[in-house]
């Protein structure tokens, strides 16, 4: 998960980065959410240091305070999360150099110019943000990229999958999420041998996460996933399951 912060004091820019962040978000599903919007460094900074997630920042330079500005605001998120992304708003991209003298990495400028090449930068920006997050968060180390019909593609945590699913309709999958689900083009056993050991196909229908196995019921061929979803166990599996979570579960 990423933390999105807006620190802008133009209220009318301010709401359009809210909004276009909001959309693009939504519209590409990722595990992201926007949790402080303002025009105050001071709520900024005390949001930051209670959150427990990766950041994504997107800090307006000229702040129209005296005691601060969007680059010395950077410096102090720096101190709180070092691994954050910082991107700056401006309408002075000259001013981009003092990113050196501050001591500020930035991972983008958006310039306040024309609205449609700011939603394209800002947009860029998430996305730039995201998959290097996902490349390297020790939280997010496992990560499943689903292709969707239009080629999007659509990343979601292994720790965040429930199972895999045959769809009714031929050649389709369906993940079934802790908080979404996902239909996608694919065949299960093809999926199967892309996942690690984590997966396991209880069933020639589907495939569970064993992290999220909660209790598996021999006696009635059942198994119970964490969000309370119950799945058939092929009699020929019970072995090979039960010797997977011999280490995890008392059964």
């Amino acid at each position: 998960m990423i933390d999105v912060y807006i620190c802008e004091d133009n209220e009318k820019q301010r709401n359009y980065l809210k909004s276009q962040i909001e959309n693009f978000i939504t519209f590409e599903q990722l595990d992201m959410q926007i949790t402080t919007v303002t025009d105050k460094a001071s709520v900024i900074l005390s949001t930051a240091r209670e959150a427990s997630n990766c950041g994504l920042y997107f800090l307006d330079i000229d702040l129209n305070t005296p005691e601060t500005n969007g680059f010395l605001l950077a410096q102090n998120i720096r101190k709180v999360e070092p691994r954050c992304f910082i991107v700056f708003v401006t309408s002075h991209i000259e001013l981009s150099y003092y990113t050196y003298q501050y001591k500020v990495e930035a991972l983008d400028f958006i310039v306040k110019d024309n609205l449609d090449t700011m939603k394209n930068k800002i947009h860029e920006c998430i996305l730039n943000a995201y998959e290097k997050h996902t490349c390297t968060s020790p939280h997010n180390a496992s990560i499943f990229t689903a292709t969707m019909p239009d080629d999007r593609q659509i990343s979601v945590p292994y720790a965040e999958i429930i199972s895999f699913e045959t769809a009714t309709v031929t050649h389709k999958i369906i993940l079934h999420g802790k908080n979404r689900m996902l239909e996608f083009p694919d065949q299960l056993n093809a999926l199967e041998n892309k996942l690690n050991d984590q997966f396991f196909r209880c069933h020639r229908s589907i495939i569970i996460n064993l992290m999220n196995v909660k209790e598996v019921d021999y006696k009635n061929s059942t198994v119970i996933m964490s969000d309370g979803t119950h799945y058939p166990l092929s009699i020929r599996k019970k072995g090979e399951l039960r010797k997977k979570l011999s280490n995890r579960l008392t059964l």
